[in-house]
């Protein structure tokens, strides 16, 4: 009796087994479909063992060379960032413009967008490892500075970024996706400066601030929130009015594994037309 107790209990555990570990496989399929898996199989994995061309020859922590848990920029927009943001105003009359913009407010960053974070890397001025806070102890400096042995990969000179990716090396961004202007088509924004030729972009109110996003229409987290398949908008304050902008990472996620860390893949223009209705 005791035996077939026994028996009935391990066969009951093997396939309890079995269910969780498809679950959790099927769970994983959809998460690598949505670009969640992470930024350990990504180029942003800078350390000595990240798959990408350019990583350090002797640093094996991977979070450091953005964040850090202790002494992050108060300025910067992305959470807990460990380096220097630039001036808002030195990208002044440096960024993408157009007659055919609907915006109403003029392009360009203040201290609040977040794609001054990205552009701490991306414009080339320093190095991808000059952080705040150096791994360890005692490693703090208010200036920032470089702690990475050495730098391996053709596109940077000395831990500074070179080639396409370095979005400021021509100068200016006046040949990139316009970012730090106000998106064209949300609720409370009417008349000429409504434009049809995008898709209404969505807003949800969390802690008594205004979320704003584009949904994507791609397999979502939660369909009546925002989230990472999403197409994100950035609150700023104008003149006592909230109203959504676009920042780089409204179209880029920096963790996830899509090419050029898309939020979602761009297969028939998805990206595009999440936006932009053509």
């Amino acid at each position: 009796m005791k035996r077939l107790s026994f028996v009935r209990a391990a066969t009951l555990m093997a396939a309890t087994a079995a269910v969780v570990t498809g679950l959790f496989a099927a769970f994983s399929g959809s998460a690598d479909a949505a670009g969640l898996t992470g930024i350990r199989n990504t180029k942003h994995n800078l350390s000595k063992d990240g798959p990408g061309i350019n990583k350090t020859t002797d640093v094996g922590e991977i979070c450091v060379f953005c964040h850090t848990p202790h002494g992050s920029s108060s300025t910067a927009a992305a959470p807990l960032w460990n380096k220097k943001v630039a001036d808002p105003a030195s990208f002044s009359g440096k960024m993408y413009n157009s007659q055919t913009f609907d915006a109403v407010d003029t392009v360009g960053f203040i201290s609040s967008s977040v794609s001054l974070a990205c552009l701490s890397c991306h414009d080339g001025s320093q190095a991808m490892d000059t952080v705040l806070n150096a791994p360890g102890s005692g490693g703090y400096n208010a200036n920032g500075a470089t702690f990475a042995g050495g730098w391996q990969g053709a596109n940077q000179t000395a831990g500074k970024m070179t080639g396409l990716a370095c979005l400021m090396c021509d100068g200016d961004l006046k040949n990139d996706h316009p970012v730090g202007m106000e998106y064209a088509k949300w609720q409370g924004n009417t008349g000429a400066n409504l434009d049809a030729d995008f898709n209404q972009a969505s807003k949800i109110v969390k802690g008594g601030n205004n979320i704003w996003y584009v949904e994507s229409g791609a397999a979502s987290l939660d369909p009546a929130a925002r989230d990472k398949q999403d197409m994100f908008l950035y609150t700023r304050n104008v003149n006592g009015t909230d109203k959504p902008y676009v920042e780089c990472a409204s179209c880029h996620d920096p963790h996830s594994d899509n090419a050029t860390f898309l939020r979602i893949p761009n297969t028939n223009s998805q990206v595009c037309l999440t936006c932009h209705t053509k």
